[in-house]
């Protein structure tokens, strides 16, 4: 097997694509202290992603879903994203 690519970078928020098969969702009190933290800290474990499979341009998110949603909730423009060269096999 190949091993994949992985660069870090400031990608923004509107190219970040959920993956469909996310299974990963927060209670709301959880999510809730993930929102206080990233507004009081500003700091957050970055989001591990993929070159979108066929929208050209765009990331699907593998792991990150809801720091995703929090992000977008508090109007960040772009979000620190691990980019994994990976094929739908190894994501799953």
């Amino acid at each position: 097997m190949q091993a994949e690519k992985r660069m870090l970078q400031d990608i923004p928020i509107d190219l970040l694509m959920p993956h469909p098969e996310n299974s990963n969702f927060m209670d709301a009190e959880t999510l809730r202290k993930l929102r206080r933290h990233i507004e009081r800290t500003g700091r957050y474990e970055p989001l591990t992603v993929r070159p979108h499979p066929w929208e050209a341009g765009k990331f699907q998110v593998i792991n990150g879903h809801n720091r995703l949603r929090v992000l977008r909730a508090l109007d960040y423009q772009t979000a620190r994203c691990t980019v994994w060269d990976l094929d739908d096999a190894q994501t799953r």
